[in-house]
C-alpha cells in the first residue's frame, strides 16, 4: 500500500492489546521520524497533524531558565534544572526539590498557579495521607516547571503574578524558544492552555520530531541557547530520576544508554525524544490518548530505525510488552503493529 501526505489526517495502528488470546483495545497514531538538519526520514500515519506537544515540550520550555542566566544567578544544580524541565512523581525528593528552590528564589507555594494535585506516585500519595501531611502545589508534577518560570521572573525585575499568561515575558520568552528550536514560526504554532494552567503549543507532529533533533546539533543555535540545550540534556542525562521517577520508561531509557537516548513523555498519548550521536528526532501520538503502547512503539521505531542493535535487559519487558494484574499475573500483551515508512523526495511535491 502506498501512503503519501496527501492522505486525510487518519492515524495508523500502532498497537493490539491482548487479553488472553482476544483484542480488547487497539492504539491508533501518528509518527515522524526527522535527522538534524531537519529532513523528515520516516513517517507513520500523517506526520504533518498538529498535536499539542504538552510535557513532552518541558525540555524547551525550560530553556530561558538558563538563557536568562537565572538557573546561574540562583546557583542551580544539574538536579535542580532537571526538576524544573519535569514532570515529576510527588516523591519526597521532588517535593523538598521544588520547596528549596521555591525559598531561594524568595517565592511562596501560593505563587504557584499549578493548583494542588496528589502525588502521582501512589507510594508518595500514601505516605503523606499517614503522615496526615497536607497536600499542595509543590505535589503537582509540573510544580517544578513553574518554580523555574519563577525565578526567571525573579531575575528579570519581572511581576510573578500572571507568570502563565502567554502575554507575559517569561511566556514570551518560552514561546520563542519552542518557535527557535522546532524551527516552527510563532505564526503557525497554536496555544491553548494546558491542564497546569500554564501555554501548551500546538504545532505539527514533525515540527515537534524536528525540534529534538536539532537538539542533538547545537550548531543550529546561536551561542546562548546553544549552550542552555547542552546543559538540560546533559541534567536529564545525570539526573533522570527528577524528570519522573527511577522506574519510568523515560529513565530506564536514559539510563538503559547512558544518555545517548533521551525521551520525554507528554500528556495524552504523547512522546518525543532524540538521539544525540546519530543526529535524529522521533516524535509520537497516540489518537487516543493513552500512553500504555508507547513504550512497545518506542521501541518498534527504534529498531526499525537501526538504533537498536543490543536489548538492554533493563529494556526487554518493553519489547515483550507483557500485561499483568495486581496479582502480577502475565494476562496478556500489547503487539506492535509500526511499520514506518521511509520518505520520498516526491512526497514533498
Amino acid at each position: 500500500m502506498t501512503i503519501t501526505l496527501d492522505d486525510p489526517l487518519q492515524p495508523s495502528l500502532l498497537s493490539v492489546e491482548f487479553r488472553g488470546d482476544i483484542v480488547e483495545n487497539v492504539h491508533d497514531g501518528h509518527i515522524a521520524v526527522c535527522n538534524a538538519q531537519g529532513k523528515l526520514l520516516f513517517f507513520y500515519g500523517v506526520p504533518s497533524v498538529q498535536v499539542y506537544g504538552r510535557s513532552a515540550l518541558k525540555i524547551i520550555q525550560a530553556l530561558p531558565l538558563l538563557e536568562t542566566g537565572a538557573a546561574d544567578h540562583f546557583q542551580m544544580s544539574d538536579r535542580e534544572l532537571a526538576l524544573c524541565a519535569s514532570s515529576h512523581s510527588g516523591l519526597p525528593s521532588h517535593q523538598a526539590g521544588v520547596r528549596s528552590l521555591l525559598a531561594r528564589i524568595g517565592c511562596e507555594i501560593s505563587d504557584l498557579i499549578c493548583g494542588c494535585g496528589p502525588p502521582y506516585s501512589s507510594n508518595a500519595h500514601d505516605e503523606m495521607l499517614k503522615s496526615g501531611e497536607p497536600m499542595t502545589a509543590i505535589c503537582n508534577v509540573c510544580s517544578g516547571v513553574h518554580t523555574g518560570m519563577l525565578a526567571t521572573a525573579v531575575f528579570c525585575n519581572e511581576l510573578t503574578r500572571g507568570y502563565e499568561d502567554i502575554r507575559h515575558p517569561v511566556q514570551k520568552r518560552v514561546l520563542d524558544a519552542v518557535s527557535d528550536v522546532t524551527a516552527t514560526p510563532e505564526s503557525a504554532i497554536q496555544v491553548g492552555i494546558d491542564g497546569c494552567g500554564i501555554p501548551t503549543f500546538a504545532l505539527t507532529l514533525e515540527g515537534i520530531a524536528r525540534g529534538f533533533a536539532r537538539m542533538t546539533r547545537t550548531s543550529h543555535f546561536q551561542t546562548k541557547r546553544a549552550s542552555a540545550v547542552k546543559r538540560m540534556l546533559d541534567a536529564y542525562v545525570r539526573h533522570p530520576e527528577m524528570v519522573t521517577e527511577e522506574d519510568s520508561f523515560a529513565t530506564r531509557l536514559i539510563r538503559a544508554f547512558d544518555g545517548e537516548l533521551i525521551g520525554k513523555e507528554g500528556a495524552k498519548g504523547v512522546f518525543a525524544l532524540l538521539h544525540r550521536s546519530k543526529g535524529l528526532g522521533i516524535a509520537i501520538k497516540v489518537a487516543d490518548g493513552t500512553k500504555e503502547s508507547i513504550p512497545s512503539a518506542v521501541m518498534a521505531i527504534l529498531s526499525q530505525i537501526d538504533c537498536l542493535p543490543n536489548l538492554p535487559p533493563s529494556l526487554e519487558r518493553y519489547v515483550k510488552a507483557e500485561l499483568k494484574n495486581t496479582c502480577n499475573d502475565v494476562i496478556g500483551r500489547i503487539e506492535s503493529r509500526i511499520r514506518l515508512q521511509p520518505m520520498r523526495s516526491t512526497q514533498r511535491e
